[in-house]
């Protein structure tokens, strides 16, 4: 029956002013500008967490390639499965359902949150290059850390590949980069809903690894008005730019394998089923155009000018990232990718907060463990720390030190989102001028040993000049 009568609220004041408050009723939440939420619940351990997933935060399917739009109201929202993942690039496994219609997100509250609880809210960013990637792999289930650490967890969809970057002429330049935008909107839904939640919208942090983390200084370095996050974390942030395709541009290219060349080409584009351009474009590699609101190279610029968010950051890299994505190219060693794609551009940006005066923390993950790596040897490969973090690491043949580790450092990430001005954990030094990192696992560690930029970046000057390509430089001259 309450569900009955709650419908028939949320049916009766779709036009209700924000006023109308928020409730909160096991799994069930009422949220003014959304409507009823039904979700579900799932035990971690002895602790029952509620899940609130693929809850729409713009309209479904968006304007392909363009701008996002906010939801409407939705009178019931059925939250108990993932939502959709939006179309990848290439190959994707054979239970991931691909829509357009994929722009939601999900929900994990720990128990008796309420909207008066006021809780840290930690909103995670997945990589993949900005061509694959969704928030329904197993690794990024936020329920260990929502029941573990008393916060409330969000992860976004947003649109990659053609799709999320089209880098068509044919819409405004602010319109192009749709992938960043979705994920700007999710930060606007998540500011003015969360607090249904037990969430506080002033308390929320950003984190994402890989491209999730190259987007996450994007929102740092371009950062939206009014602010949506208060402070910032980025695991092994990278994105490999794309080039010209043949000598013409990923979108000309893709206009002419789907035959769309000497007519309205957006029209045309529009007017193919999305698999049909899914399949075409398969080789062709897409990323965000300069439009310096969502996206730039000037990042050293940006932060000499002071036009950043100037807020808390934590960041860092793992000692083996490039053993995993070497796999991908035939004559670029493992190493070269560790430190110029990495250590190296890590270091720089690092840097240039710190003389900025930002309060900063980095991290050097170096632990490796059987039930985890790809292929022997593989190390501290890029996105190992993921599992670690999250708590989602396989519990057979689990060793000491990866639980303790694991509990380490989701409790570090943990206290950084709840009081970031006071770091992830009491002996944990800031960067500062002395460049010192926390070691996260190295030599059998159960958490954390200090070390110095120094002992990691020997190499990188010699990569300075490739580094200044990408909007990284010494110095502002």
């Amino acid at each position: 029956m309450l569900p009955f009568i709650c419908l028939t609220l949320c049916v009766a004041l779709a036009n209700a002013k924000p006023w109308w408050p928020f409730w909160k009723h096991g799994a069930e939440v009422f949220v003014p500008n959304v409507g009823l939420v039904q979700g579900s619940t799932s035990k971690v351990g002895d602790i029952t967490v509620s899940q609130y997933l693929g809850i729409p935060f713009a309209q479904n399917p968006p304007p392909r390639f363009g701008a996002p739009q906010p939801a409407r109201f939705a009178g019931l929202v059925n939250a108990t499965a993932y939502g959709p993942t939006c179309i990848q690039q290439g190959n994707s496994s054979t239970n991931v359902v691909e829509s357009e219609s994929c722009l939601s997100l999900n929900i994990v509250t720990p128990p008796n949150s309420h909207r008066k609880s006021a809780l840290p809210v930690m909103v995670w960013i997945y990589g993949g290059n900005l061509a694959t990637g969704g928030t329904n792999i197993s690794y990024y289930n936020g329920s260990s850390m929502a029941a573990n650490q008393n916060v409330i967890f969000v992860s976004i969809n947003y649109r990659v590949n053609i799709f999320g970057f089209s880098g068509t002429p044919d819409l405004p330049l602010n319109e192009v980069n749709a992938g960043f935008l979705d994920q700007r909107l999710a930060l606007q839904w998540v500011r003015d809903n969360i607090e249904a939640f037990g969430g506080c919208p002033d308390k929320v942090t950003i984190f994402g690894e890989s491209a999730g983390g190259f987007s996450v200084e994007q929102l740092v370095t371009l950062p939206p008005d009014p602010l949506t996050f208060r402070a910032a974390i980025l695991e092994s942030r990278a994105f490999q730019a794309q080039g010209a395709v043949n000598g013409t541009t990923p979108w000309a290219a893709a206009v002419a394998a789907l035959g769309c060349t000497g007519q309205d080409e957006l029209a045309c584009m529009r007017s193919k089923d999305p698999f049909e351009i899914k399949a075409k474009v398969a080789r062709i590699g897409f990323g965000p155009v300069l439009d310096n609101a969502t996206y730039t190279n000037a990042t050293t610029q940006a932060i000499a000018a002071g036009t950043t968010a100037k807020i808390p950051i934590l960041i860092g890299t793992n000692a083996n990232e490039g053993t995993t994505l070497a796999l991908s190219f035939t004559s670029i060693p493992a190493q070269i990718i560790t430190d110029y794609e990495f250590t190296c551009i890590t270091g720089l940006y690092s840097a240039q907060l710190q003389n900025a005066s930002y309060e900063l923390w980095r991290y050097y993950y170096n632990a490796s463990f059987p039930n985890t790596t790809p292929f022997p040897g593989a190390g501290a490969y890029h996105g190992s720390e993921i599992p670690e973090v999250f708590g989602t690491y396989p519990t057979a043949n689990a060793t000491q030190q990866q639980v303790a580790l694991s509990k380490y450092m989701q409790t570090a990430w943990a206290n950084f989102a709840k009081d970031p001005s006071a770091g992830p954990a009491q002996d944990w030094p800031q960067f500062g001028a002395g460049g010192l990192i926390q070691a996260l696992g190295a030599n059998g560690s159960y958490g954390g040993s200090v070390i110095t930029a120094a002992s990691i970046e020997g190499i990188c000057t010699v990569y300075d000049g490739l580094i200044e390509t990408v909007g990284y430089r010494r110095s502002v001259v």
